[in-house]
């Protein structure tokens, strides 16, 4: 999580005062209203690290914790 927030504030510093989750309302940093799912340009790359971040993806596929995410859903 810490590395996708890291990839929020570049973008602040690049185009503005906000992203897609999060905004900055006067010098603080916050999440913005969810929606829940909505449509964006998929990027597998940024997919696939996510779930390696979040530790269900691994060096050989699924992680144990990733199994268990899997058959929970």
């Amino acid at each position: 999580m810490r590395r996708h927030l890291w990839v929020a504030l570049r973008k602040f510093q690049r185009q503005g005062d906000y992203t897609f989750l999060v905004e900055s309302d006067d010098g603080l940093i916050r999440l913005r209203e969810k929606d829940g799912p909505v449509f964006t340009n998929p990027r597998l790359g940024p997919a696939i690290r996510f779930l390696h971040d979040i530790h269900l993806l691994g060096e050989n596929g699924l992680t144990r914790r990733g199994v268990e995410v899997l058959q929970a859903s």
